[in-house]
């Protein structure tokens, strides 16, 4: 979400999302969601997600890749998913945690964020 924000800084080099919400209740307090703000991105970001996420459907993460290749600027996107992943499992307290996923996620967030200048 704040890589569609540009503040008296200008907008983030990039982002990484590791399983986050795409799409949620709108309320006062959350009025867009992920996919709402995939297509107004300023910046570059990296997506991480467990195909075994029961609270995030595939076709949020389809939609979302669909956002990101309509923004009009390019920023560039990429959304990785791990067919044999849970919600959460880069957390290593959590049972849902899956080492060769959470490495190789890491890496890819890792080459992701230096090619982005960060």
């Amino acid at each position: 979400m704040y890589c569609a924000h540009a503040g008296p800084g200008g907008a983030p080099k990039a982002g990484a999302a590791w399983y986050g919400r795409l799409s949620n209740a709108i309320n006062a307090l959350q009025t867009k969601t992920a996919i709402d703000v995939g297509a107004k991105l300023l910046a570059p970001v990296i997506g991480f997600y467990g195909g075994q996420d029961a609270g995030i459907p595939i076709g949020q993460i389809e939609m979302m890749r669909r956002e990101l290749a309509a923004n009009p600027k390019k920023v560039g996107g990429e959304i990785i998913v791990y067919p044999d992943a849970q919600h959460g499992f880069n957390a290593d307290y959590r049972p849902s945690y899956n080492k060769a996923a959470a490495e190789d996620a890491w890496q890819k967030m890792l080459a992701f964020m230096k090619k982005s200048g960060v």
